[in-house]
């Protein structure tokens, strides 16, 4: 097999692991309290931010993994590729068996243009 196979052949299952995480709900982490809840952007709070793997990435190479569902604090004002990178993150948790490749390679690719341009809540 060659190394672009072996790439290959291990994102289906990527894709699952990342959708997995992706279905964790926000109430899984924090409970039913609204006390954590942020006054904005709830629908992107509770949604996971699944992580990323790179279109190169091989067995034993770095992953970018998210600690929780996220969408900011309460002053958090999202960009339009803030809420594109949330939309494809609840895609992916949403996607069929034959979507869910995909979908995870949608959320990798925003989530490298994200990445590039982290915007103005960046510091």
């Amino acid at each position: 097999m060659t190394a672009q196979e072996t790439l290959l052949a291990g994102r289906p299952a990527l894709a699952h692991a990342w959708q997995a995480r992706a279905r964790t709900w926000r109430q899984a982490v924090f409970g039913d309290s609204a006390t954590l809840m942020p006054t904005k952007n709830r629908e992107d709070a509770r949604s996971a931010a699944p992580g990323m793997v790179g279109r190169e990435w091989r067995p034993g190479g770095v992953l970018l993994l998210s600690v929780n569902p996220a969408g900011g604090k309460d002053a958090f004002s999202p960009t339009a590729a803030d809420r594109a990178m949330y939309k494809t993150f609840r895609e992916l948790a949403e996607a069929s068996d034959e979507a869910v490749l995909d979908a995870f390679e949608a959320v990798n690719e925003m989530f490298r243009w994200e990445m590039a341009e982290p915007g103005p809540n960046a510091s």
